[in-house]
């Protein structure tokens, strides 16, 4: 299965974070806020694979990762003083703490800065995490990918994902409930 149907003309925009032992990636794109009604959808086709490393954040649904996209996104549209416009989960995988949902919400604004075509002229601390981006559009057969610091465990790039869902535990969709524990991120971008 992949990220994008084959006639979907969507730009996407994988941003991943990695640093002390944590990670998530995230994968998002744009839409016109006008003919969709809802600032926040998540993709039909959704990989969503997150675990807590402590006890607080095993209890985690996909609606808490959700509220630190949604926070991310309005922030970066806030402060590039950007119109709005629907923003699509595509991917949310990861390894995280409870303390951790800032770096969903920094993922999310880094990706929609991206989208937008625009440097992230706003104040955001990565806290010494590593991070990688990659942005691809759908006829694009090598995508353009940038890396702001290089890191020697990174999940898989968005190709290989189009190509192989098989991961470490399996299970993806949409479900509320925190899922095992997401294949640790692959070696190249």
């Amino acid at each position: 299965m992949t990220l994008l149907a084959a006639n979907d003309s969507r730009v996407l925009c994988r941003i991943q974070l990695t640093g002390e032992g944590r990670w998530v990636s995230l994968a998002l794109s744009l839409g016109d806020l006008a003919s969709a009604n809802r600032f926040f959808v998540s993709s039909e086709r959704l990989l969503y694979e997150m675990a807590g490393v402590d006890e607080m954040t095993r209890k985690y649904g996909l609606s808490t990762w959700q509220g630190g996209v949604i926070s991310g996104a309005r922030y970066a549209f806030r402060a590039l003083k950007a119109p709005s416009r629907q923003v699509c989960l595509h991917e949310l995988r990861g390894q995280l703490s409870s303390g951790d949902v800032w770096a969903v919400s920094s993922a999310a604004a880094l990706a929609v800065a991206r989208l937008l075509a625009r440097p992230p002229e706003f104040p955001l601390d990565l806290g010494g995490w590593a991070l990688e981006e990659e942005v691809r559009g759908p006829q694009s057969a090598e995508g353009i990918s940038q890396s702001a610091k290089a890191d020697s465990a990174r999940p898989e790039p968005l190709q290989e994902l189009a190509e192989d869902r098989s991961l470490a535990s399996g299970k993806t969709g949409t479900n509320e409930g925190t899922q095992d524990l997401p294949a640790e991120p692959l070696k190249s971008l």
